[in-house]
């Protein structure tokens, strides 16, 4: 008995799905994102970041403009964390902004808020080399520990 397989549509189906698994691992691995649309910035904060995770969200003014890319104890300081922040070009971030750790409601998920700076401050250049940073505000929860 001769079995009646066509090879061609047989390796044809086998290249199509491996085509796709690689588009798929790609997809996943965020291979398609554009590096050049984003900076680098750098913030040190005193206080507890539980609940801050690498990729949470960073936020201007409510808006969704970037992620936490690194989190790491300051190496010159250890009663600092550094937080190495990736955040879209044209957010305007001013020399008198300042990021705040803030949670989403009662989850105790953490992210970062950066709020503040007027339209007359310059704004803070930031390099891929040298990342600027961001000054901190205490978060609500330091201030009423602290009051």
């Amino acid at each position: 008995m001769e079995s009646k397989v066509n090879y061609s549509l047989v390796g044809l189906f086998v290249l199509l799905l491996s085509i796709c698994l690689i588009a798929f691992a790609f997809w996943l691995g965020k291979y398609n994102d554009d590096e050049d649309q984003y900076r680098h910035y750098k913030v040190y904060i005193t206080e507890s970041i539980s609940g801050l995770a690498p990729e949470a969200a960073v936020k201007f003014h409510g808006v969704d403009v970037g992620l936490v890319e690194h989190i790491q104890i300051n190496p010159h300081n250890s009663g600092e964390v550094e937080l190495i922040l990736k955040i879209k070009k044209g957010t305007p971030i001013r020399t008198d902004s300042a990021a705040t750790l803030k949670f989403f409601g009662i989850t105790g998920l953490a992210f970062i808020e950066i709020a503040g700076g007027s339209n007359n401050s310059p704004l803070l250049i930031s390099s891929e080399d040298y990342p600027a940073t961001i000054p901190t505000a205490p978060s609500l929860i330091t201030r009423l520990d602290e009051t």
